[in-house]
């Protein structure tokens, strides 16, 4: 840590003048995107502020290096204030403010400003947060997944995915749409059929905004069957250019952003690459990933209604686990080299409908690439060439009519799957031994004079389309504000088109206080995997949920939000492998069916604090049941995968400017400060101190039984599913993040502790090909730690 060190000196010896910054941005109608002339902008808690111009932009300079809450206020809409608004040293930080129409009843109130933004459309199950609230999250690695896993309505998955798993449902359930570009995994090291995966590809420091849909959520989103998670980004600096720079104990990065000639536009690009390599001799690894990935985004504004925005996110890769010496001489050592790459590249054309509306215009293309091998002592056993690849274009149009507001869109995505897919054939063997324990003799196990080979032989390449679009109303009606949507997708290749309604009521109580509810149909097509996988796979049906949802929302304070749910998910037609339909254990083969179904149904209550001051914090608590029925038993239901029953966490933080303090200005000025102020409990210009604790029940899991005359564990014809816990999870994580301004420059430094009491928290079990079992564990102790420098 001695080059830290230096940069800590450095910027304690630099000029003590005090740093300044400017904040500006566009105040816009949340449903129209049109400009709002005449907004008033206040800095809270300071003698500063502006109103918008025609256009609606508005500038605010000479601001004091550090972090603002942003008031916004316009007659006729509900005032906002935004928070955690950072102003750094020498920079413009560029806000899009969305103000939201007062309701027709609450018009001639006087309405005080609240910190919450609510998502549009979308009034059950929605929750938005921006870049610092996911940055300062203890436990979340400045990952936009990882931070959306503190939500009431998501379960958690093993310690090593950020996947986004809700109320009950399964892997890759969840839409991520990054800036109208539907992504189907951000993430590097992840596998096929999933949206999740070990580290988030996304440089969280341009994250404008992050908005999660958990249930019921609006037509404009599909082919999903459980939730939505959408990103926005930020646009660069328009003003002049601006470099971050970043390194920590798993990689290192950059980014660069200015603004386009004639400052009609700007740009932004960084990447960031492991270095775990350099520590494989130091901690004796075996199994070392790399990665690295590049993003970018360019935005162009030839005139006040049109805006052109153009992306990109690449990332890449790679994982070796060298074979190994299990001592088992019934295991093979077995190497195992895993390679992936994904991207996704496209455009949006935004035009303004004069002040009733806009139209989006969409052009992107997306790719996964899986390469996988499996080596033993005989050779290959396993290896997958897979890609999957989608050109999509969509047109939606936005517009405010005389009886409400309408939106619609249709799409045409042209899809693509080859995937080569094998697996070296193995003939289940009946083994008899002698007294001793030695194998004495093998036989073949028939089932009708056949034998059990378990072999997969995948060889597919298709292309084909899938289409649709949706229509939606919205209206405010007295106290009541009522939206409802009808979708329609079909996807060529199964032949199979479906029909979505969706429906939400709003009822405002007060200006504080409002009654929801929701309904969802939502579908979601078979993954490509399946399809390939066998012949008989290609007319399967998407499985879909009805969803409910009704709740309560209260704004106790300006900074304090609670809400009360209660829910009901029901799932048909969900895709099962075939052998798990029959009583017989060994009866395997890569047909699936449409067997699949089940229901979840719980409350949730959440309470969100936002930071005023100093403190902030939330509570996210949820009862649930997941129920599924046993395809081999019709009748007979069983706890789902995720079925963990009570889920409680808890994050707090607090957060403080120390530079008013005529002690730190003492401290700050030792000698010793600037050679030790690296270390996590020295203070910062700003230090932000917070933690996350969550508990979750008993992940259920199937005790398999072990047949020494197979030399194969099974799930065996009169064996209940599920029928046992593993222990309760419990995990305490904590973060300190710490910021120095100078003049031109700026520095933060975090460290992060995750499970810092160690808690062996165990997440299933490996059978063995001897019989005996041994725990899976999650995460121990992990310490994390770096250093961002912008300038």
């Amino acid at each position: 840590m001695t080059w830290l060190a230096l940069i800590l000196t450095l910027l304690g010896s630099s000029s003590s003048k005090e740093p300044t910054g400017a904040v500006a941005g566009r105040v816009v109608d949340k449903a129209t995107q049109a400009g709002l002339p005449g907004a008033s902008v206040i800095v809270v808690g300071t003698k500063k502020g502006t109103m918008a111009d025609l256009e609606g932009r508005f500038r605010i300079e000479g601001l004091p290096a550090g972090v603002y809450n942003l008031e916004f206020r316009m007659i006729g809409y509900k005032p906002l204030v935004k928070n955690r608004v950072v102003v750094r040293p020498g920079r413009t930080t560029f806000l899009e403010v969305e103000l939201e129409e007062q309701p027709i009843l609450l018009k001639t109130i006087e309405v005080k400003p609240s910190f919450f933004e609510e998502v549009k459309d979308a009034p059950v199950s929605s929750k938005r947060m921006d870049f610092e609230e996911i940055r300062a999250q203890a436990g979340a690695g400045w990952d936009v997944q990882r931070a959306v896993q503190a939500l009431p309505s998501v379960v958690p998955g093993p310690d090593l995915s950020n996947e986004v798993i809700v109320r009950g449902g399964n892997y890759g359930e969840n839409l991520f749409v990054l800036d109208g570009m539907e992504i189907p995994n951000p993430n590097h090291f992840g596998w096929q059929r999933t949206g999740g995966g070990a580290v988030c590809m996304l440089n969280t420091d341009y994250i404008s905004h992050v908005e999660f849909m958990a249930g019921a959520f609006p037509a404009r989103y599909g082919d999903r069957a459980s939730s939505v998670l959408v990103v926005e980004m930020k646009d660069g600096d328009r003003k002049r250019f601006g470099t971050k720079l970043g390194a920590g104990m798993a990689g290192a990065g950059g980014s660069l952003e200015g603004p386009l000639p004639g400052r009609k536009g700007s740009f932004w690009v960084s990447g960031h690459k492991s270095y775990l390599s350099f520590l494989k001799s130091s901690f004796g690894m075996t199994a070392v990933p790399y990665y690295w990935n590049l993003q970018g985004k360019l935005a162009y504004e030839p005139s006040g209604g049109v805006k052109l925005t153009l992306e990109g996110i690449y990332g890449n890769d790679h994982i070796r686990i060298e074979e190994e010496d299990t001592g088992l001489r019934t295991v093979e050592k077995l190497t195992v080299d895993h390679r992936t790459y994904r991207y996704a590249l496209g455009g949006t054309l935004r035009s303004l409908l004069g002040e009733e509306g806009y139209v989006l215009c969409t052009l992107y293309r997306d790719l996964n690439y899986w390469w996988t091998d499996v080596v033993d002592s005989s050779g290959g056993l396993y290896f997958n060439r897979s890609i999957e690849d989608e050109d999509v274009g969509k047109v939606e149009v936005f517009y405010r009519t005389g009886i409400g507001g309408m939106s619609a869109g249709a799409y045409g995505k042209r899809v693509g799957f080859d995937h080569h897919i094998w697996m070296r054939p193995d003939t289940l063997k009946y083994y008899t031994y002698d007294d001793s324990g030695e194998v004495v003799d093998t036989a073949v196990v028939l089932n009708m004079g056949k034998p059990y080979v378990y072999a997969i032989d995948v060889l597919r390449e298709a292309r084909s389309w899938k289409w649709g679009g949706y229509l939606q109303l919205r209206r405010d009606v007295g106290q009541v504000t009522v939206t409802l949507g009808l979708r329609y997708d079909k996807f060529a290749y199964t032949g199979q088109g479906c029909w979505s309604p969706r429906a939400s009521l709003v009822y405002h109580l007060s200006p504080l206080t409002d009654l929801r509810a929701a309904y969802g149909r939502h579908y979601q097509f078979p993954d490509y995997y399946y399809l390939t996988a066998h012949p008989e796979n290609r007319h399967l049906k998407a499985k879909y949920t009805d969803q409910v949802v009704v709740g309560v929302r209260h704004l106790f304070t300006e900074d304090v939000l609670g809400t009360v749910e209660v829910y009901y998910k029901r799932y048909r037609d969900v895709p099962i492998w075939r052998a798990y339909t029959t009583p017989d254990p060994n009866d395997w083969d890569r047909r699936v069916v449409n067997r699949g179904r089940g229901y979840s149904k719980g409350i949730e209550v959440f309470l969100h604090k936002k930071v005023k001051r100093a403190l902030w914090g939330t509570l996210s608590y949820s009862y649930s049941l997941a129920r599924a029925e046993d395809p081999r038993y019709p009748g007979r239901e069983f706890p789902w995968d995720f079925d963990f029953r009570h889920i409680l966490t808890i994050l707090g933080g607090y957060r403080k400017d120390l530079r008013g303090k005529e002690w730190y200005g003492k401290l700050r000025g030792k000698w010793w400060y600037k050679v030790l102020n690296w270390i996590p409990f020295v203070p910062g210009d700003e230090t932000e101190v917070s933690f996350r604790w969550r508990y979750t029940g008993g992940r259920p899991y199937t005790p398999m039984t072990y047949h020494r005359e197979w030399r194969k564990w099974t799930l065996d014809e009169d064996q209940p599913i599920n029928s046992a816990r593993v222990p309760p999870y419990r995990r305490l994580d904590v973060s300190i993040v710490r910021r120095w301004f100078a003049k031109g420059w700026s520095i933060v430094s975090y460290w992060e502790v995750d499970n810092i009491l160690n808690r062996k928290n165990i997440w299933d079990y490996q059978y063995r090909k001897d019989g005996t079992r041994k725990e899976i564990y999650q995460f121990g102790r992990m310490v994390v730690g770096g250093v961002v420098l912008e300038f």
